[in-house]
């Protein structure tokens, strides 16, 4: 019985110490200050301010998106005239899908919504194809007259 008292009490005095050592090399090696720096550009775009309807044709050409003008129409077919509660709440204007959570994708801004939409859907795309043909054969739509419709909001924009 003495010897465990004595060897719990030796643990004890180990953990303490060991502790105690631990504490005073931290405090001498302590890690550097972090100084978080905010790069700012000093001009935002304009299209920053704006809604999507005013801003967005700005935006597609600022971020070099393909075809601005098919991608401005599947904008406006997608959210309804950007009226829609994915584009107004969610900042969603080409009803992005997480076909992994099961949820349309949200975004901070609307402009995230164009880089997610490059990086998600244009990256497949091969310069010089039919972009038209190309959305028809990934699928990008259930809706079987999904190209017909933009091409009439192409021919007749709003």
């Amino acid at each position: 019985m003495k010897q465990r008292v004595f060897n719990i009490l030796i643990s004890f005095a180990v953990g303490v110490l060991g502790a105690i050592q631990v504490h005073s090399y931290l405090k001498e090696d302590e890690p550097p200050e972090i100084k978080v720096v905010h790069i700012v550009n000093e001009e935002q775009p304009d299209f920053f301010s704006k809604s999507p309807q005013e801003g967005l044709m700005e935006a597609l050409e600022y971020y070099g998106v393909k075809h601005p003008q098919i991608v401005y129409a599947q904008a406006v077919l997608e959210t309804g005239h950007f009226k829609s509660d994915l584009c107004l709440n969610g900042n969603n204007l080409f009803g992005l899908y997480n076909s992994k959570k099961h949820r349309y994708h949200t975004f901070d801004h609307w402009k995230d919504c164009i880089i997610a939409y490059k990086e998600m859907i244009q990256y497949k795309y091969k310069d010089g194809d039919d972009y038209l043909n190309f959305l028809k054969e990934i699928g990008y739509a259930e809706d079987s007259e999904y190209i017909c419709k933009l091409e009439e909001l192409i021919k007749n924009p709003p």
